[in-house]
């Protein structure tokens, strides 16, 4: 597995947990010490190239 890979696969299981953790995205970002910008980067990046979808919690 390449690098691109391995991060890829960290920012999927983030995601993951931010979805099923219940909590807003600052919440979940403070818990696990992810800045909300670069989260919300991502959740941009994945939701426009692999069709994730993120649930109504995204916002603060």
């Amino acid at each position: 597995m390449n690098e691109q890979e391995k991060y890829q696969k960290l920012w999927e299981k983030r995601v993951k947990g931010f979805e099923t953790s219940g909590l807003t995205m600052k919440a979940w970002c403070e818990a696990n010490q992810v800045k909300t910008h670069q989260f919300f980067y991502v959740i941009c990046f994945f939701l426009i190239l692999f069709g994730f979808y993120i649930y109504n919690n995204c916002f603060y």
